[in-house]
């Protein structure tokens, strides 16, 4: 029979192993779908309760802007920033970046806490199939003699 210690350390191994295997691709698209979500109301509405003063509403506001290509050429380009309005509609306060990137580090938590679970049910998964091979294994099983 194994130890307690080893068979915690060999979970602790696998859980790891599965994380590892598990966050790769959520380390590659949650980033790109955080900067595509973050251009809407959901997220600026989100990202107001956290940025804005108290008794003010976060809103999305677009402004046209321009943007220079690989050649140095400007181009047009859209703005996107999160403006606090009050009660009387006066800009209380204006965030061009920060919600955003609130945003995107949020989705990608929720990511890495998504890899994780899914690491955990790879791991009980792993440890249920593992029991089951270790009993079927047991010397004192083999040895029963049928009635």
């Amino acid at each position: 029979m194994e130890s307690f210690k080893k068979r915690l350390a060999v979970r602790v191994l696998v859980w790891a192993v599965l994380f590892g295997v598990c966050s790769l691709p959520v380390m590659v698209i949650a980033p790109f779908f955080g900067v595509f979500t973050s251009y809407n109301e959901l997220a600026a509405g989100w990202m107001a309760k956290v940025i804005c003063p108290a008794d003010t509403e976060g809103k999305l506001r677009t402004y046209a802007t321009t943007t220079r290509d690989d050649y140095g050429n400007d181009v047009p380009a859209t703005g996107y920033e999160l403006i606090c309005v009050n009660a009387s509609g006066e800009v209380v306060k204006t965030d061009p970046v920060l919600y955003s990137f609130l945003w995107i580090g949020l989705v990608i938590a929720l990511g890495v806490v998504v890899a994780a679970v899914f690491s955990l049910f790879g791991t009980l998964i792993f440890g249920w199939i593992k029991n089951r091979a270790d009993r079927a294994k047991d010397p004192y099983r083999q040895n029963i003699e049928p009635r």
